[in-house]
């Protein structure tokens, strides 16, 4: 009985000092926060998913006004982050084939086009849905599968036309 009476005339010291000791460690407390809510997401992944599911579907409409808000309020950064993102997949794309047209040597970025080796682009293509920066994406996620080479787009409009490069035909007879 004496304690809780102490407690209560020492009420605003004690909560005081337990403020003091929780910000003095902040950074540790929230390490282990994180590490606990991480720990119970794990354990409880479908329930959690089911739960967030639940819910996206019972304010759906609230969901589409909120993110076509935040779509307007942030414009700019999103397309800015957005081609950043399409900058760097690409890069790691022409880093990987060397970031030169295999035929010519030419190596303006803006030139470079990624070519199927044995042919089949356009089928390739449609399996995917798109073109473009899907097989950027397909080729990374792919971890950069043989039978593809960066050409530039003239070099890989020759080829996909006459079935060769006019380079290819001008380095055999160099080569005769």
């Amino acid at each position: 009985m004496k304690s809780r009476n102490w407690y209560w005339t020492h009420k605003e010291r004690v909560r005081e000092n337990a403020r003091k000791r929780y910000w003095k460690n902040i950074d540790e407390n929230r390490a282990k926060a994180r590490i606990k809510a991480k720990l119970r997401y794990v354990k409880h992944k479908e329930e959690v998913r089911a739960r967030n599911k639940k819910w996206d579907d019972a304010h759906k409409e609230q969901l589409d006004k909120y993110h076509l808000q935040y779509y307007q309020d942030n414009k700019e950064k999103i397309k800015r982050q957005g081609k950043e993102y399409r900058d760097r997949v690409r890069k790691k794309v022409f880093d990987y084939y060397g970031n030169k047209c295999a035929c010519c040597g030419e190596s303006e970025q803006k030139f470079l086009t990624i070519d199927h080796i044995n042919g089949g682009g356009n089928i390739h293509r449609k399996k995917l849905g798109k073109s473009g920066f899907v097989m950027y994406k397909w080729l990374v996620k792919n971890d950069f599968p043989d039978g593809f080479q960066l050409l530039c787009y003239n070099c890989n409009c020759a080829k996909g036309f006459w079935g060769e490069c006019p380079h290819q035909s001008c380095k055999e007879k160099v080569n005769e």
